[in-house]
């Protein structure tokens, strides 16, 4: 509206217009701009409920709960690690999974690479995520490696060059570091599965169950 000062505490109307609200966020979806600038083979294991939307949304809403659990099995091959990543909106129930496999060697592959992959991909979505949304609530993510909690409670500590992990580590929290968006790093604890029924364990247990 426009109006036309009649006094300090008096107006009289002008006019009116309607304005005409962008209900089109992004011209680019969000799943393709997380793709963007990286080989397309690094997202083959990608796979979310509807077009991914929902996942700023529920940023948006405080509602996004992340487990990611990396593996290594030298028994099969000493140069392959790998990690699974499950994202679940607790108000929708839409879930989304990313599933990534690396080949490198048997003095660099380890449970724990395959720890830090799974939060190098979820801090690449948490920094895509920032260009969707400014929400000030915060996302949780779980982990059952304490030493990728601890990196991510504090990615602003040095890492030492000859860290056989340096690559990942430093991708790793260089992205927590641009990303505006408010995470809070969890420890869950591992396998727990295998003590008690699925249905008995909390969400986050769950989640990181499914991940594994």
């Amino acid at each position: 509206v426009s109006v036309v000062p009649l006094s300090i505490d008096t107006v009289s109307l002008h006019s009116v217009n309607t304005i005409d609200h962008n209900t089109t966020s992004h011209s680019v979806p969000f799943l393709t701009k997380l793709q963007e600038g990286s080989p397309k083979h690094l997202w083959k294991g990608l796979q979310f409920d509807k077009d991914g939307e929902w996942v700023i949304q529920a940023i948006d809403n405080g509602s996004l709960l992340i487990a990611h659990d990396g593996s290594f099995m030298p028994q099969v091959d000493t140069s392959i690690c790998s990690a699974g990543i499950v994202l679940l909106c607790t108000q929708t129930g839409h879930m989304g999974t990313i599933k990534i496999c690396e080949r490198t060697n048997s003095s660099t592959a380890s449970n724990y690479r395959g720890e830090l992959l799974g939060g190098l991909l979820t801090s690449h979505l948490l920094r895509v995520a920032s260009g969707y949304s400014s929400s000030a609530k915060a996302t949780h993510i779980y982990c059952d490696n304490m030493g990728v909690v601890h990196h991510a409670s504090h990615p602003d500590s040095s890492t030492s060059s000859t860290q056989p992990q340096a690559d990942v580590l430093l991708t790793f929290t260089n992205n927590l570091k641009m990303s505006s968006l408010q995470w809070q790093y969890h420890h869950v604890l591992s396998h727990l599965d295998e003590t008690a029924e699925f249905k008995d364990l909390s969400l986050p247990e769950q989640l990181n169950v499914l991940a594994d």
